[in-house]
């Protein structure tokens, strides 16, 4: 019997789950996954007559579960271009095979050169967790360094360029006042990493840490295989880190945090160095405007923390030489410390330097896709 829903009263996991039953209930020898990013359509005569269907809207986001040459193939594609695929066939030449002509046919994504980054974006929908991919503009650190107090942009500098993952501390918290610049550092960040660390940003954390570990699971599982990775090791995307990012996330790691968001902040600290994340090339960066005397203590203890940096204000000195750098008359006005955001503000008011093109700003990311 065939299987086709396009209405979204239906949870798009029970496609896996078809699929799931039917190798159980078979004879095959050999099982294959993977999961990439292509910017190919599905073939039309894969979905012509396929065992079970699953549609939201377009053609780009749908599961499929259908027979190519005896295999049998569960295809799960996103409207951002991500695929995910399992193969089972009855030996591992003819699986290898189904895997060739659907790679022929929904080619992996040429790497971006430039200043574009893809990030996935995670959210809890009615029919479960989903994951949308993007591609946004992001500037290199070299271009941004400037904007940043000198002794957190030392930090920075570690954290671009010198960071190597280990298992034990997989924390990054950035902490500091608003208007310090932890966004566009973090855009930069994710192209500085983006060879070997995919950008998973999660839209909300209450879900995803909540009383569902399905969305937890999914979120840790997807794309990862078996087996610690070191960086310079990765094959292919499937040997990528991945960096979940939680931006703006003060109520999950507070002091009181146990109290007011349940088990989240047990659930964030298995995943930093717990037995949940055991195995897994997974890295936790958060953001908060919170002093880091109000956070919780268990978050930027020794030994959790990989890195702890401070979002200070630019000093005096740094201010106007900011300034000097990007107007032509108002180094002169500042006095006291003064956030990147009050910079801008000043800045806004003055003539500017033709050859100054301006480095960052606090308006959402260019998308580009």
């Amino acid at each position: 019997m065939n299987h086709t829903f396009q209405s979204s009263t239906y949870n798009d996991g029970l496609a896996h789950a078809f699929w799931y039953d039917r190798v159980a209930k078979s004879n095959f020898g050999y099982v294959r996954r993977d999961d990439w990013n292509t910017d190919a359509d599905v073939p039309d005569e894969w979905r012509t007559s396929p065992l079970y269907e699953y549609r939201i809207g377009s053609k780009k986001n749908v599961d499929l579960v259908f027979e190519m040459d005896k295999s049998l193939v569960y295809l799960d594609t996103s409207s951002g271009g991500r695929v995910a695929c399992w193969v089972a066939a009855l030996d591992q030449e003819r699986g290898n095979a189904t895997w060739d002509t659907i790679k022929t046919a929904l080619p992996k994504r040429k790497k971006a050169t430039d200043g574009r980054i893809e990030v996935g974006f995670w959210y809890q929908t009615p029919n479960g967790p989903r994951r949308t991919e993007r591609r946004i503009v992001a500037p290199s650190w070299d271009e941004i360094a400037d904007n940043y107090n000198s002794k957190t942009a030392v930090e920075l500098t570690k954290t671009m360029r010198g960071f190597r993952p280990s298992h034990g501390g997989q924390i990054l918290l950035w902490h500091g006042q608003p208007g310090t610049g932890k966004t566009w550092a973090l855009r930069a960040l994710c192209r500085e990493w983006r060879d070997w660390c995919s950008t998973e940003y999660i839209v909300d954390p209450d879900n995803a840490f909540g009383t569902d570990p399905s969305y937890l699971m999914r979120l840790l599982l997807e794309g990862q295989d078996e087996g610690p990775v070191e960086v310079g090791e990765e094959s292919d995307e499937q040997g990528k880190w991945k960096l979940l990012i939680l931006e703006d996330t003060g109520e999950l790691i507070g002091e009181q945090a146990k109290t007011e968001a349940g088990q989240g902040l047990s659930r964030l600290l298995n995943v930093a160095d717990g037995f949940l994340g055991q195995g897994l090339r997974v890295l936790v960066l958060i953001t908060t405007n919170e002093e880091i005397q109000k956070l919780h203590p268990a978050v930027s203890r020794p030994g959790r923390a990989a890195s702890v940096v401070l979002f200070d204000a630019l000093s005096t000195v740094e201010a106007r030489t900011w300034l000097k750098a990007h107007t032509t008359d108002a180094d002169q006005v500042v006095g006291g410390e003064r956030t990147l955001a009050d910079l801008y503000a000043i800045a806004e008011q003055y003539p500017k330097k033709a050859e100054t093109k301006r480095k960052v700003g606090f308006v959402p990311a260019d998308v580009l896709e």
